[in-house]
């Protein structure tokens, strides 16, 4: 074996491996761009859902109006009623 049939035979396997290193790197391309789409698609799907942290605001503001209707209830529960009041009932109203 001289030295031009080794030189074709590494020619040829280089040529080899830069075809299978850009086989998989156009399949590695192409399956990026369909993680990409898949992940698009994802998202817009759980668009519909409420998130973790709007949940959180949604609780906290919740609960401050339950407090309000509960100091209203309160403030209510203190005052007296028309009919339950000695002066209207003095003066026939």
């Amino acid at each position: 074996m001289d030295k031009s049939d080794l030189l074709v035979f590494v020619n040829i396997l280089l040529g080899l491996v830069a075809f299978f290193g850009a086989k998989v790197g156009s399949d590695l391309t192409a399956a990026i761009k369909e993680l990409k789409q898949q992940d698009k698609d994802l998202a817009a799907k759980l668009d519909q859902y409420v998130r973790r942290d709007d949940l959180t605001d949604l609780k906290s503001q919740i609960t401050a109006m339950f407090r309000k209707l509960d100091d209203i209830r309160d403030g209510l529960a203190n005052t007296v009623k028309r009919d339950e009041c000695e002066y209207h009932r003095s003066r026939g109203k």
